[in-house]
């Protein structure tokens, strides 16, 4: 099945774009998705499973680097060709 993720991380901190952009980066290594990044928010679409575990991983990576809160929203039906 295939999902769509809407996030839209805020690190607390001095070093806030440096956390964003390793974040993105680290989404950049996954090949079976699709990442659209905008000036709000990052879009990232491909196979639930994949997504979820996706969440599991670099979520946890970036709250062991910083204080940081994500917005997420999740949707089976994304209303693109994903």
């Amino acid at each position: 099945m295939n999902a769509s993720l809407e996030l839209t991380l805020y690190p607390f901190g001095q070093k806030n774009i440096e956390v964003i952009d390793q974040f993105i980066e680290n989404l950049e290594k996954y090949h079976n998705i699709n990442i659209e990044t905008n000036i709000l928010s990052t879009i990232i679409t491909g196979e639930y499973s994949v997504l979820m575990d996706l969440l599991n991983t670099e979520c946890k990576l970036v709250f062991e680097k910083s204080a940081a809160s994500f917005v997420i929203k999740l949707s089976n039906t994304c209303g693109c060709n994903c």
